[in-house]
This record gives C-alpha cells, sequence and structure tokens, in this order.
C-alpha cells in the first residue's frame, strides 16, 4: 500500500509542476497529459481505497457540482426538433437559420464538440481536486504539497523575470498572456505568506518571505492592471482577517520583511513601467474599452438563452452572431458569471452560486 502513496503523491506533484510548464497547459498536447493523469490518478485513488476495503470520503457540497455536470449533459444529449423548439426556440431557430444538415437529434449545445472538450478538462481538475482532498488527511502531507506550490510558483515567477530582461515584450514566463500568470501568482502568494506562520524554522520563514516578494515582484512586473488591484486588495483582506485571529503585532515583522524585501527588488528594477501601466487606470472608460463592449453585446444573448444557455465552451461562438459594437475576436468574455449565464444559463450559473456558496 506504501508504494501507492507514493505514486499518488508524486503524481500530484508533478501535476503541480508540469501544469504551467508548456503556455500554462492551454494547448491540446499538455491538456491532454494533464486529463489524462488526473483521471490516472483517481483511478489509482480509488484502487488503492479498494484494497483497504474502505471509501471514507471529506464530505464537500457536490450535489449542485453533479447537477451542473448534468446540465452539461443535457446541452449534448441530441434532442428531437419539436423537443428543442419547445424548451429553447432560438436554439432550434439557430439551426434552421444555419445548420446544412437534416433538423433531427439536435443538441442544445451549438458547438457540442467544444462542449465536450471543455467538460473533459472540467471533470479531470475536479478529479485531481476530488483525490487531493481526501489524499491530504494530516499535516505531513499537507505542508509536502502547500510546499510544492510554492516552489512551483517561484520557479514560474523567476523564469518569468529573467525572461522579461532578455525580452520585454511579449508572454510573460511560460504562460499564453500576463493576466494568466498575474491570476496564478495571486493564488500562491498568500498561501506562501500563510505558510511563514505555521512555519517554526526562522530560515525557512526567511526563505518563504524572499520567495513571495519574488512572486509579488513578478506579478507587478507583468502588467496586469487587474492583477495588481486584486493582490493589493488581498493583502489588506489577509491583514483583517489576521488581525482577527492574533494580535496583528505578530505578523507586523513578517509584513515589514515581506514589504522591505519586494521594495528593494522594485527600486533596484525600476518602477516607471508599472507607472505607465497603471497610469492609464486615469481614464477606467478608455482602460475597459473591450469589456465594455462584451458586456453591451451580451444582454441579448442572455435573453434569448436564458434557461440553458448556448453550451458550455460556446460564448466565442455565439458572441459574433450578436455583435452590436465592433469588438475584438474573442474565445471569452473576460468575465465568468457573464459567460457562465451565456453558456450555461441562469440554471448553470445557481448550480455554480450554490457549490461556491
Amino acid at each position: 500500500m506504501k508504494w501507492l502513496n507514493i505514486f499518488i503523491e508524486s503524481l500530484v506533484i508533478f501535476l503541480i509542476l508540469f501544469s504551467p510548464l508548456v503556455y500554462a497547459g492551454n494547448r491540446p498536447i499538455p491538456i491532454t497529459i494533464i486529463e489524462s493523469l488526473s483521471f490516472l490518478l483517481l483511478f489509482v485513488f480509488l484502487l488503492r481505497e479498494s484494497l483497504q476495503g474502505r471509501l471514507v470520503l471529506v464530505k464537500a457540497p457536490v450535489l449542485a457540482l453533479i447537477a451542473f455536470i448534468g446540465l452539461i449533459i443535457f446541452q449534448l444529449i441530441p434532442l428531437p426538433a419539436a423537443v428543442l423548439s419547445a424548451i429553447s426556440p432560438n436554439t432550434f431557430t439557430l439551426y434552421k437559420d444555419f445548420f446544412l444538415g437534416p433538423l433531427q437529434n439536435l443538441t442544445l449545445s451549438i458547438y457540442p464538440e467544444a462542449t465536450t472538450s471543455l467538460l473533459l478538462q472540467l471533470l479531470s481538475y475536479l478529479a485531481a481536486f476530488f483525490v487531493i482532498l481526501n489524499y491530504v488527511d494530516n499535516e505531513e502531507k499537507g505542508r509536502r504539497i502547500i510546499f510544492t506550490i510554492i516552489i512551483s510558483g517561484s520557479l514560474y515567477a523567476l523564469y518569468g523575470l529573467l525572461r522579461k530582461l532578455v525580452t520585454p515584450i511579449g508572454l510573460f514566463s511560460t504562460f499564453g498572456n500576463r493576466d494568466h500568470f498575474a491570476a496564478y501568482m495571486e493564488m500562491i502568494i498568500p498561501l506562501c505568506i500563510s505558510y511563514v506562520f505555521i512555519e517554526s524554522s526562522r530560515t525557512k520563514k526567511a526563505v518563504i518571505v524572499f520567495l513571495a516578494s519574488i512572486m509579488s515582484l513578478a506579478l507587478v512586473l507583468s502588467l496586469c492592471r487587474a492583477g495588481i488591484i486584486c493582490f493589493s486588495l488581498s493583502l489588506l483582506l489577509f491583514i483583517f482577517l489576521f488581525r482577527l485571529k492574533r494580535p496583528l503585532k505578530k505578523g507586523l515583522i513578517v509584513g515589514l520583511a515581506f514589504i522591505l524585501v519586494l521594495g528593494l527588488f522594485l527600486a533596484a528594477i525600476g518602477t516607471e513601467t508599472v507607472t505607465k501601466r497603471l497610469d492609464t487606470l486615469r481614464n477606467p472608460l478608455k482602460a475597459m474599452t473591450g469589456r465594455a463592449e462584451v458586456l453591451q453585446n451580451s444582454p441579448p444573448i442572455i435573453a434569448d438563452f436564458p434557461v440553458f444557455g448556448t453550451g458550455f465552451n460556446t460564448f466565442g461562438d455565439i458572441f459574433r452572431k450578436y455583435e452590436v459594437v465592433k469588438a475584438n475576436v474573442l474565445r471569452f468574455a473576460h468575465n465568468e458569471p457573464l459567460q457562465l449565464i451565456i453558456e450555461t444559463g441562469f440554471i448553470g450559473f445557481l448550480l455554480v452560486f450554490c457549490f461556491l456558496l
């Protein structure tokens, strides 16, 4: 049984380290590798549980999640034309206007291949989540996983900084765009700072503060405006929550050390490009022009597909038909709630909201 535990943990660590490596895992080949390993991880975990003769799972709010997955599967089920016309008239109209084949066995998803692709991704991520949630059952395992995440974030942040010094323009680190990189850092930096307070070794505390500063510097130099703003707000929220639990002076040294190291890094590299980037927010309407166009073009789509949506992962396919104001070619709305409503209707939106709540 020990070798199964080693295999499970090794696979988890590999997924953490590998996922951001090739365009942050959003190209067909890395996606296929991640999906395959995630399902393998789930299989090995269930095998371990069956060999032990038990399956004791951590309680999680899975009913809403199962219902959401059921909704996506329902979007992929071929339906008679009469049924589709009754439950989603505008989806049937789309088929009637644009579909070249016979109007029979039609799906609620206007692009079932795209829906199937994203559904497989979602299931693979949930498989990894499910395994980690149940496998990490003691502090020692938890520390190893958290430390792996911190090391991974530090390595990709450091690579991003080095790459920016060589080629200032272009992608950041191994990510397809700076927004994705900033989101990755925003998840890891608070975890990194939190880890300082459960670590007893002063040397390790200093190293982790240094790594958090490296990641923060990379986030700032990625020039993602929303990332910088959200990161700043998350630190304020972190301080507020920390203050509720213990006297603030206990975390003051860590906070000052973090700010000092980050400040020294910024002073050494310079903040001119960051200042110019943030200066665009003086005119927020101009800075958010692309997002505003998406917002302006979206209400008619929601009005036509309010219940079941157009299909998971079909925003880019339906958006062009409803474009009123000229916008860039988009595959995503850059607005998660809005895209969720468009693709899965208000039913899908409410199910995801219930799961998160």
